[in-house]
């Protein structure tokens, strides 16, 4: 295999969600709490490595860092890896959301309380 291959995991993980609380609600919460630190964590990393390499090339001071006004096409681009980031956090939602069927297996109200009726 060549070092370069990327290999591609399954982005939902099989199996059921483990319970710690008697709310689910609670479970929820938590993993979003955990899965928003993560994401902390790693940010923090990066930013803390590119400030470090910047500052000890000579390259930009802290007070530069810490004044720096975005643009528009910076604050668009920082609003669509927002919109990623709270995707992910909030999948774990996901799974209380009610999805609308594909039309091929949609039926109506009145078809659905025939169904139900008969």
């Amino acid at each position: 295999m060549n070092n370069n291959t990327e290999i591609k995991l399954p982005r939902k993980a099989k199996g059921q969600r483990p319970v710690f609380f008697d709310d689910p609600a609670v479970d929820k919460l938590i993993s979003m709490i955990f899965g928003l630190t993560n994401e902390m964590s790693v940010l923090y990393e990066r930013q803390d490595t590119l400030e470090r390499l910047l500052k000890e090339k000579n390259v930009v001071t802290s007070d530069e860092i810490e004044s720096y006004v975005p643009g528009d096409s910076v604050r668009k681009e920082r609003d669509a890896r927002i919109e990623i980031m709270l995707s992910s956090v909030l999948q774990v939602l996901e799974g209380d959301v009610v999805k609308p069927r594909d039309k091929e297996n949609n039926i109506s109200y009145d078809e659905a309380i025939a169904l139900s009726e008969s």
